[in-house]
């Protein structure tokens, strides 16, 4: 509703413009236009709706002719509108008289009107044509023609209007595209309407997404990979980067050795890490073990797999981590009754674990803790380092 009224509101602004007589000294009021804008901060989406006010009676005005403005005027005649023109200010040039009689043709601003009807010639009006269409003028016209049919429509009913498309190429002034309509139209006044940009034949807002280059999630996400496609394209060509990006890393201990090899998996572009540990962070860990800070040991220490999976997650936010608290059964190792139950649990927890990621990695201090892992790897095929 409030975009409605603020259409509406700029509409009554330009109308207000035409029926004081303020366009014939500043024509630019009828070009205004309304851009509304919403700015989703969080997803970095930006929405805008650009509305064209303009005033309207489409059943009154008739297009008889249309003619190339080469074909309209003699080479002398263009020189002198050309010379004319350039002569108008900035302002003027927008919206402008053009004045043809027996010697020739010049341009004129609307203030000249009440002048150019006592000389014998023909007044015709011309404006600068964003339209690249061959026989359709841009849209500016309509409230053009609604300020000459409030203001001149009983002097002259039909009028010729020239729609300058003027652009420069290579350095040279180029006008080709430009054409001269023949317009007939009532002395009715238009009725107030406004027109929007559509998009699909339906008026609807357009939408721009920016989080490519604003999320510093996704800036983060696109350096990564930018660094390892320079490795791939200058060393190592035969490098399948997207085969190391999508693959799943399990590590089973989250100590010395599974902080750096996480790091470095993460430098390699792996975007899913799991972490098994048994252990909870204690004060001598954080010098070694470079995922873990002096607060995780505080209050007896977070859990490693958990802390180690939301370290990963601070450090590149990109990438999908978790931390499994488990105990894996060891050789050797009895398990008491009260306990085979849990046991059981772990095994069937770690199986599943294996068959669900792509890579294992046994990273724990002793040879009885990979043994059970390494087992299910072998079954299951996996990549086991």
């Amino acid at each position: 509703m409030m975009h409605l009224l603020t259409s509406l509101d700029s509409i009554l602004t330009i109308w207000q413009a035409i029926t004081s007589g303020a366009v014939l000294d500043n024509p630019l009021i009828l070009q205004s236009l309304l851009c509304l804008t919403f700015a989703d901060i969080k997803k970095y989406h930006y929405y805008y709706w650009i509305a064209f006010p303009a005033v309207n009676y489409p059943d009154s005005t008739v297009c008889k002719e249309t003619k190339k403005f080469c074909d309209y005027f003699t080479s002398d005649e263009v020189s002198q509108f050309l010379k004319s023109y350039d002569a108008l200010l900035p302002s003027d040039k927008t919206l402008f008289l053009v004045f043809k009689e027996n010697n020739g043709c010049t341009v004129h601003n609307l203030k000249e009107y009440e002048n150019l009807k006592t000389n014998n010639g023909k007044i015709m009006l011309g404006f600068s044509d964003p339209s690249r269409y061959e026989k359709h003028p841009g849209w500016p016209l309509r409230n053009a023609l609604a300020l000459v049919a409030y203001h001149w429509g009983k002097d002259q009913a039909n009028w010729d209007v020239v729609c300058f498309r003027e652009y420069i190429k290579d350095g040279k002034r180029f006008n080709d595209q430009s054409i001269v309509i023949s317009i007939e139209m009532n002395g009715n006044f238009p009725q107030i309407c406004f027109l929007g940009e559509k998009l699909n034949q339906k008026l609807t807002p357009r939408k721009v997404d920016m989080s490519s280059s604003m999320d510093p999630t996704k800036l983060a996400d696109a350096a990564v990979d930018l660094n390892l496609k320079l490795m791939h394209w200058r060393l190592v060509p035969d490098l399948d980067l997207q085969v190391i990006k999508s693959s799943s890393c399990l590590l089973f201990g989250a100590g010395t050795l599974g902080c750096n090899v996480a790091r470095c998996l993460l430098g390699w572009g792996v975007r899913k890490i799991t972490f098994v540990d048994n252990s909870f962070v204690s004060f001598s860990n954080p010098v070694r073990q470079t995922l873990f800070t002096f607060e995780d040991c505080l209050q007896g220490g977070k859990p490693k797999a958990a802390a180690a999976a939301d370290a990963l997650k601070s450090i590149f936010p990109g990438v999908e981590s978790e931390g499994k608290t488990l105990s894996v059964p060891m050789p050797g190792h009895p398990v008491s009754e009260n306990l085979l139950d849990q046991a059981r649990e772990d095994v069937a927890q770690v199986e599943q674990l294996i068959a669900d990621h792509d890579v294992i990695f046994l990273l724990t201090d002793t040879r009885e803790s990979r043994w059970l892992p390494t087992l299910i790897s072998a079954s299951k095929g996996k990549a086991t380092f």
